[in-house]
């Protein structure tokens, strides 16, 4: 039989995701290095951030009972930054209220979908 979960939430003072379970027992869950153990580059580090800002407790799951570098390799999409500026840059030239913004400017400041194609 599990243990009953009473609280999950991610502490940002810590870096940390802190499970709370009924019989005054706790787990934290150091973050940082974690991603650092698992994450081999920026995508990757991307995917377990959603997680603990989204449902820490998948997070936590995740980690107790998954295959963390199964479930990155399964879910990371690789955008490169060239692939991207390409694309934002293409997209900026294209909307006349943007073209006070250089592409470089706009490509750093104005997330994709905020620009008109």
């Amino acid at each position: 039989m599990g243990k009953k979960v009473l609280s999950c939430e991610f502490n940002i003072d810590t870096a940390c995701v802190e499970v709370k379970y009924a019989e005054d027992s706790m787990i934290s869950i150091d973050c940082t290095r974690m991603e650092k153990e698992f994450a081999r580059n920026m995508y990757e580090a991307s995917e377990p951030d959603w997680l603990v800002y989204n449902v820490p407790m998948n997070y936590v799951n995740l980690l107790l009972h998954g295959d963390i570098r199964e479930y990155l390799k399964n879910v990371t999409e690789y955008h490169p930054f060239d692939s991207w500026y390409t694309t934002s840059a293409v997209r900026i030239k294209d909307a006349p209220h943007l073209s006070t913004f250089t592409a470089f400017d706009a490509a750093e400041t104005i997330p994709n979908e905020f620009t008109h194609s």
